[in-house]
């Protein structure tokens, strides 16, 4: 059973389960690749030397569950309070507490809440709309610990890569001649470090974090 959570915070914290999700694992689309066609041949020729992929939409099918109206309320206004900071949101999905699965989202679409009020079990279903920019990217883990809040982010490419390094903070355009980044966390803890963008051309990454994903799309 997966375990989801919105930046560290269980979706449970607020009542709140996923029944169902959409556009997780291999939910993103292949953009259209360059084609050509010549007027005495059949068909066309497609260039697929090098995929590029759209952003990717997640929809997670939700309910929640409380003992009383105001008890339904309050969570529900709590839970999407969550979302409506003018920040990227981090969804974390735990199977594998090994390898979790990373996403830096949005909310796209507030959601429309089916509830039937009774004076018994509160029960509201609805469905949250992500969106993630950049949908291919290489995960790290970081452990923060007293005296070693800091890690260290080396990235070579020559195209510019995006590092969200987990607690909210994100770098931009990243290439070879950025140097070494470097990152303080605020307190103690495991991080997730995301490097988005075209994975395929970088050569290398230099950092004291562990890898959990060569490349996640």
């Amino acid at each position: 059973m997966a375990t989801y959570y919105i930046n560290g915070v269980n979706f449970t914290t607020d009542g709140v389960y996923v029944s169902k999700s959409q556009g997780i694992i291999g939910g993103i689309k292949l953009r259209q690749p360059v084609r050509q066609e010549w007027p005495d041949y059949h068909g066309e020729v497609v260039d697929m030397a090098a995929p590029r992929y759209e952003a990717r939409d997640i929809t997670l099918e939700c309910f929640m569950k409380a003992t009383t109206k105001e008890n339904f309320l309050s969570g529900m206004q709590t839970f999407m309070a969550r979302w409506m900071t003018g920040t990227m949101k981090r969804l974390m999905i735990v199977v594998d507490a090994a390898k979790p699965l990373v996403y830096d989202v949005y909310l796209t679409m507030g959601p429309d809440v089916d509830k039937k009020w009774n004076d018994s079990t509160m029960v509201g279903t609805f469905s949250l709309k992500l969106r993630e920019p950049e949908p291919v990217k290489r995960v790290y883990s970081f452990v923060a610990a007293a005296g070693a809040l800091s890690v260290s982010v080396t990235v070579a490419s020559t195209k510019a890569v995006t590092i969200y390094w987990g607690d909210g903070s994100v770098s931009y355009d990243i290439v070879t001649g950025s140097g070494a980044q470097v990152h303080a966390y605020a307190s103690a803890g495991t991080y997730y470090i995301s490097i988005a963008g075209v994975i395929e051309d970088v050569t290398g990454v230099t950092t004291g974090a562990t890898l959990v994903w060569s490349k996640l799309l």
